[in-house]
């Protein structure tokens, strides 16, 4: 999440919206001002955070956008919306709008494990084989990325299976899709 002012000065950047902006992949600052990796994108970003701006945003409910990356990764996904808040003592300039930034290229194992977790009552390394079951290279995959046995494996997957309900693993990868449908393998 970015927060920009009018001149698309950045106001705040959560940590992980620093850490893009840091990489400079698709996103960056140039002259304290949010800029993409192209102009073509830097233009329709600009125009995007101007239509936002209050007092500009004639309706504007927002836009999405994606935006390239020098890296040849997938674009990034943002929605620009705009955002009316008044000015704080502490800050320089007025919020004008808000930066929704998703990378679709960051690993959603990290959080799906995280997931599976709480919907199924899984242990840490049942969410694991869970994730790498998903992901769909099989047990003894799973188990050598992990650095389980696979025998070890199957005793989770058993497991797995009965908190989820399912008997066969594409019965799990087909519940996990359903239930967490913003995860990609």
């Amino acid at each position: 999440m970015i927060i920009l002012d009018g001149e698309s000065r950045v106001i705040f950047a959560n940590l992980v919206a620093e850490a893009l902006l840091t990489v400079g992949d698709g996103l960056s600052l140039r002259h304290a001002k949010l800029c993409a990796s192209f102009p073509a994108d830097t233009a329709a970003l600009q125009a995007a955070i101007a239509a936002a701006t209050p007092g500009r945003a004639f309706g504007c409910s927002g836009q999405t956008l994606a935006l390239q990356r020098t890296s040849l990764r997938r674009p990034l996904a943002v929605v620009v919306a705009p955002l009316a808040a008044e000015a704080a003592w502490f800050l320089a300039h007025s919020p004008a709008a808000i930066l929704f930034v998703s990378d679709p290229e960051q690993s959603h194992c990290v959080a799906l494990p995280d997931q599976l977790r709480a919907l199924f009552g899984l242990t840490r390394t049942e969410a694991l084989v869970a994730a790498e079951i998903f992901r769909g290279e099989g047990l003894p995959a799973a188990a050598d990325a992990l650095g389980i046995g696979v025998t070890t494996a199957r005793t989770h997957l058993q497991r797995i299976f009965g908190k989820t309900g399912t008997r066969k693993q594409a019965e799990l990868v087909r519940i996990i899709a359903r239930t967490c449908p913003n995860v990609r393998s």
